[in-house]
């Protein structure tokens, strides 16, 4: 008898010292899916600000574009004017260079002609 109180002792002994690591195990296991939905939001979260940010450089790729378009567009007006600019400047020399021989050519046969 006392034998078997004796195994009956053991065996509720192992089976509390079960029942404790299942419910160690248990607890583990329901902090480890917190932990796992704690991580989904937090991985959604990161996600949608992704895709915010996506669209936020998309944006700002396609502003600049379009400035860079701008400023070729300016570029070549700048230069569009500079050539005008030269060419007329060299109209002016040209008509310049023209009155003078002109003049010149007007005063020489003019002092010519009184002697």
């Amino acid at each position: 008898d006392e034998a078997e109180d004796a195994y009956a002792a053991d065996d509720r002994a192992r089976l509390l010292a079960a029942n404790d690591s299942l419910g160690r195990q248990s607890d583990s296991v329901k902090r480890s899916m917190a932990m796992l939905a704690e991580t989904e939001m937090v991985g959604m979260e990161i996600s949608k600000e992704l895709g915010r940010n996506r669209e936020t450089i998309e944006n700002a790729h396609m502003r600049v574009k379009e400035v860079d378009m701008m400023t070729s567009t300016a570029r070549r007006a700048i230069r569009n004017m500079t050539n005008r600019e030269v060419q007329q400047k060299l109209i002016v020399i040209c008509v310049g260079v023209m009155l003078f021989v002109a003049t010149a050519t007007v005063l020489f046969y003019s002092f010519r002609a009184n002697k």
